[in-house]
């Protein structure tokens, strides 16, 4: 039996909750919700249903995490009892750009699914201090008031960021809210709390105390302007095919990259020279030797000899060492080890000194003539200008080169070797990779594990000490006793008396006698963001939540901070824990603009999620990147492209879309792809999307609204008709292949097949279907039967539409005028589907009867084709003759109503008697071809022929010259190499259309 609306479980909760507050009479209260069930407003607005002070879950603890909880897993065994999830903590610079939407909508869809299964979810919020990034947003900030970090000084500097994180933590807290991020806000963790840095003292303590921690005098990626050492992942490498001029901080004028330089050594007591090539002849004051290859037959005399220095009064060796490429240059190389590697690691070999040429401020360092004190490239035009006099610049030729800048100041990165604290991961690289090879550890997709392998095998180990004023300052400790203050050791320690205490036992002395000094320096941010799995739930202090709640279910992030921060938390959480933190990975793509260029500010074609949700005008747009260049987030030059690229892609604005709108489009690419590509107009599109389901249920309200009790009672299973079978054996399809999906991660599948369902099989074609039965005389029986059909397919589709669309769903739900308990079982809230007799729901599916519907639905397509094609009108009385196989035959008898219904005609025959070669015909498939002739006078019906042939030649050379535009504009060399990816595949899906298109009408013509 399916029930009436105040028989069903929803509508008895609804009752529950308003009387258990409400002193009205219980008889009123029903009244009063049945027709709030009922209402639902005309028109759909997005900003109306996401409305914030409308949002269910910002007024209630619906998302809290309960310890205390007794967690039973759910009913199937395949969702787990606890799913725990950790927000990749977004930096504290600024606003969530569209790649933090992209990860927490992930996550958020991952955490609502898995509530709707039964499993009980924590999903933890926080924010990273994001050492480098913030401290340079803040400078830049100051900078427009001419003030200084150096100026403030350590203390006022480091209150001016804590100002900032406060700041921006709200926005960030407010834009995730807005995008329906279910997250436990009563867990939000900050990278640099109390807590947090303790658990960050206790990591580096145990690595350092474990031998795993090591300070070391190396070559480090530096960046001058921000006197810091700095990360792979803040190296951006420029690829300069030809002489270019680059603009680097401190500098009035670009400097200019793209060029080799030959310069010649003369050989000491001969008067022979060796010509070198470089390109940094700045760094020729620092060369400590000339190498060639042991088998270059060219300079095999002069290995072992001595070169005169242009400059300084010494003489530098001719080695040979076998890394030196023959071909590259003139086959000889300088070696200066301490601005290069390649020259380090030949230094280390030949036992060579290193002789630092710049400093850390970018100057030439003293000690060399009248050079030291310049700025490095001002220095390089001043050395090309007097070797040029000393007739040693033998040549200047353009080359190919990769210059390597810093994508927090755009400087250029130079190599300087800085005493610096190192992390020996070999230990640790071992068992990740281990854990990848036995399959512990999953990376999602696996193509990453090729990857991770080559990337794990390098076995580098890893700087973590940056030179700079905001994070987390390094616990160790330079100490000595002061009866002999030469002799000094480095511990790691949680504080100035622990470190006493360690520090005394290693110099046999008393504490009382030590004096101790901590490192400026504080730690790399990934450092303090490995451990963030275990130290956000609690970790040291092995806290309920941390045991409860560790390791992670799962984590989600994108692929391009794999290995500097995925990988890390892997490494710091198996050394530290003793399990993986997570035992599988999903690495999505990066989100680039509708070209498929990846989002950049240095390329202008960045766009905000709040832009897409709320709209906003090109000079709205414009005056938020101006505010943004005032404020010193944004240079003059991204300013400039900002504004540009604006203008090229929005000349409109960007339309209102709706935060569900933006979620179901990050959701509808491939996120396993590289790259995701992200299109305002497909969004846009998604929130008609919207409306469409809005007014399907709408109708389906007014559909119900012309029953009466009785036939609504005497529904049953058995009498449902053909069309109500075949939609929820379609229902029973898509449940399949969300579950399915999501279990895979194919985000894209599930929003397609809920979009199929929702939009073309039940609003395009099911309420179509259904209109036939809405006749003066109403036919009650039936009419109740698509009632229930209708309401039994809303309630498990929103459901499964929710974890995408929570906002839409969440505001139809309450209103499905009929609850079909045979499909949905409900609990406490419309977070948890239980689709309990999912066998019951599974039984529904019938491939036969999907079939025959096909074949069905392929007639009508072929009529409505005709009937544009050759002009016809709807209120043209036609008649439909089918040539087909006795299957398909059958078929089109069987549905002969629903035919003539859906066709706008009014007869239907099978066979090939009476066709004739006036009728207009169009190939449905292999096995069927579809004839319609009019019911008109004899006149017309002669003279049909030749107009319709007329009509169908027009449609031909129009697909023809549309097919042949595409076709060139595929076979230009350039399409295959700059057209984006997206741009090349949807041409080809157009040409294959247009190819079936014409296929068609040359059959018929």
């Amino acid at each position: 039996m399916l029930f009436l609306p105040h028989q069903c479980p929803k509508f008895q909760r609804h009752l529950y909750q308003l009387s258990s507050t409400s002193k009205i009479h219980t008889k009123t209260l029903e009244n009063t919700l049945e027709k709030k069930l009922k209402v639902l407003e005309e028109k759909y607005s997005c900003l109306v249903v996401e409305d914030s002070t409308l949002r269910p879950w910002d007024t209630t603890d619906r998302f809290k995490y309960d310890l205390n909880k007794t967690i039973n897993a759910p009913n199937d065994g395949k969702f787990p009892a606890t799913f725990s999830l950790a927000l990749p903590p977004p930096n504290v610079t600024g606003s969530l750009h569209l790649g933090h939407s992209l990860t927490a909508t992930l996550q958020d869809v991952l955490c609502r699914f898995m509530r709707l299964n039964g499993s009980s979810v924590c999903w933890l919020p926080g924010t990273d201090h994001a050492g480098i990034a913030t401290q340079v947003v803040v400078e830049k900030y100051l900078a427009k008031k001419n003030i200084t970090r150096y100026q403030l000084g350590y203390k006022r500097f480091n209150e001016e960021i804590w100002k900032w994180k406060a700041q921006n933590e709200g926005v960030i807290q407010q834009q995730l809210k807005s995008l329906g991020a279910s997250l436990d806000w009563s867990k939000e963790v900050f990278t640099m709390d109390p807590d947090q840095s303790k658990a960050v003292k206790e990591a580096f303590v145990r690595l350092f105390d474990n031998g795993l921690i090591y300070r070391s005098n190396r070559l480090v990626n530096w960046s001058c302007s921000l006197n810091s050492s700095i990360s792979d992942i803040e190296v951006d490498n420029i690829d300069v095919l030809n002489p270019m001029y680059i603009s680097v901080p401190g500098y009035s004028k670009p400097v200019k990259f793209g060029e080799m330089y030959e310069i010649a050594y003369k050989v000491h007591d001969r008067s022979e020279e060796i010509v070198v090539a470089t390109t940094r002849p700045e760094t020729l004051l620092g060369d400590v030797a000339v190498a060639v290859h042991p088998e270059d037959k060219r300079y095999s005399s002069l290995v072992g000899s001595h070169l005169k220095h242009p400059f300084i009064d010494k003489t530098i060796p001719v080695i040979s060492d076998e890394s030196v490429e023959m071909t590259f240059g003139t086959g000889a190389v300088k070696i200066t080890p301490a601005h290069d590697r390649n020259d380090y690691d030949i230094a280390e070999r030949h036992r060579l000194e290193m002789m630092p040429v710049i400093n850390e401020d970018g100057l030439i360092e003293q000690g060399y003539l009248h050079f030291s004190g310049m700025k490095r490239f001002d220095a390089r035009e001043v050395i090309l200008t007097e070797l040029k006099q000393l007739e040693l610049l033998r040549s200047v030729k353009p080359h190919k080169m990769v210059v390597p800048t810093c994508s927090r100041s755009g400087d250029i990165v130079e190599l300087l070797p800085r005493p610096q604290w190192y992390v020996n991961c070999k230990e640790m690289y071992r068992d990740a990779l281990e854990a990848i090879k036995t399959g512990e550890l999953q990376l999602v997709p696996d193509t990453y594990d090729r990857i991770w392998t080559q990337w794990l095998d390098e076995n580098k180990d890893w700087c973590i000490s940056r030179q700079l004023w905001w994070g987390h300052r390094i616990p160790a400790y330079e100490c000595y006793s002061i009866d002999n203050r030469d002799k000094s050791i480095w511990v790691a320690a949680f504080d100035e008396a622990d470190a006493k205490v360690k520090s005394s036992k290693i110099l046999n002395t008393s504490p009382s006698k030590i004096l101790c000094t901590q490192d400026d320096d504080v730690l790399d941010t990934w450092f303090s963001s490995g451990i963030y799995p275990f130290s956000s739930h609690g970790w040291p202090k092995s806290r309920a939540q941390y045991k409860k709640l560790y390791p992670l279910s799962l984590m989600v992030t994108g692929h391009d901070i794999t290995f500097f921060w995925v990988c890390r938390m892997i490494m710091l959480g198996t050394k530290l824990t003793g399990t993986l933190p997570f035992s599988k990975v999903l690495l999505h793509g990066i989100i680039c603009d509708a070209n498929g260029a990846k989002m950049s500010k240095s390329k202008g074609n960045v766009i905000e999620p709040q832009d897409v949700i709320n709209g906003i005008s090109l000079a709205d747009l414009n005056s938020k990147a101006r505010k943004s260049h005032a404020n010193g987030i944004m240079s003059d030059d991204e300013l400039t492209k900002t504004l540009s690229e604006q203008t090229k892609q929005f000349p409109e604005g960007i339309p209102q879309c709706g935060t569900d709108a933006l979620r179901y489009t990050l959701c509808s690419q491939n996120v396993k792809n590289v790259y995701i590509n992200f299109e305002v107009k497909e969004c846009h599109s998604n929130k008609l999307f919207c409306n469409k389901i809005w007014q399907s249920l709408r109708f389906t309200q007014k559909f119900t609204d012309q029953l009466d009790v009785d036939a609504l009672k005497s529904c049953r299973m058995e009498n449902l008709s053909r069309v109500d079978m075949w939609l929820l054996s379609r229902l029973s399809t898509l449940v399949q292949s969300v579950y399915a999906s999501l279990d895979n991660f194919d985000f894209h599948i599930a929003t397609n097949s809920l979009k199929q369902f929702l939009y073309r099989e039940l609003c395009d074609v099911y309420i179509e279907c259904v209109k036939m039965d809405m006749k003066p005389v109403l036919n009650q029986e039936k009419m109740a039967l698509h009632s229930h059909t209708l309401s039994a397919c809303f309630n498990t589709s929103l459901r499964l539409l929710s974890p995408f669309m929570p906002f839409i769903s969440e505001k139809l739900i309450p209103h499905i005028p009929v609850d079909h308990n045979c499909v949905v079982n409900y609990h406490d809230t419309i977070d948890n589907l239980s689709i309990g007799n999912k066998e019951t729901l599974l039984s529904w599916k019938d491939v036969k009867l999907e079939k025959e519907f096909e074949v069905m639905l392929k007639i009508i397509t072929t009529v409505r084709q005709i009937r544009s094609t050759y002009n016809v009108k709807k209120n043209n009385k036609s008649s439909i003759f089918i040539e087909s196989s006795a299957e398909h035959s059958e078929v089109a008898l069987c549905y002969r109503d629903l035919i003539l219904f859906l066709g706008a005609s009014e007869g239907l025959s099978v066979g090939s008697e009476k066709i004739d070669s006036t009728m207009w015909a169009y190939t449905a498939d292999k096995s069927m071809k579809v004839y319609l002739t009019l019911s008109d006078s004899e006149d017309f019906q002669v003279n049909r022929s030749d107009a319709g042939r007329q009509m169908l030649l027009k449609k031909l050379d129009k697909v023809k010259k549309a097919l042949a535009k595409l076709e060139k504009t595929t076979s230009s060399e350039g399409f295959g190499k700059k057209a984006p990816l997206h741009i090349q595949k949807s041409t080809k899906e157009k040409m294959f259309a247009l190819r079936e298109e014409l296929k068609k009408l040359t059959e018929n013509s």
